[in-house]
């Protein structure tokens, strides 16, 4: 189970809330008087904050796959 699962889940628990995860449905829980949430869902209900977003530089096509990418009109410095 992922740490960010289980920051949620002891979260959840901290509000007084009953909760199990439910990885094998898309990744939410189900919590007793509410049903199958989201992991959004059960974020907000246990005041647990969204991880930042990773973004990382666009990486340039090179070799064979830069051939291919000039062939099929890939715009170079434009992202696509």
């Amino acid at each position: 189970m992922r740490e960010s699962t289980k920051a949620v889940l002891e979260g959840l628990k901290a509000k007084g809330y009953e909760a199990c995860y439910a990885g094998g449905k898309g990744g939410g829980f189900f919590v007793k008087g509410k049903g199958w949430v989201s992991m959004g869902a059960a974020r907000r209900l246990a005041g647990v904050p969204a991880p930042k977003r990773v973004t990382r530089p666009l990486t340039q096509p090179w070799g064979d796959w830069a051939v291919l990418a000039m062939l099929n009109g890939y715009r170079f410095g434009k992202g696509g």
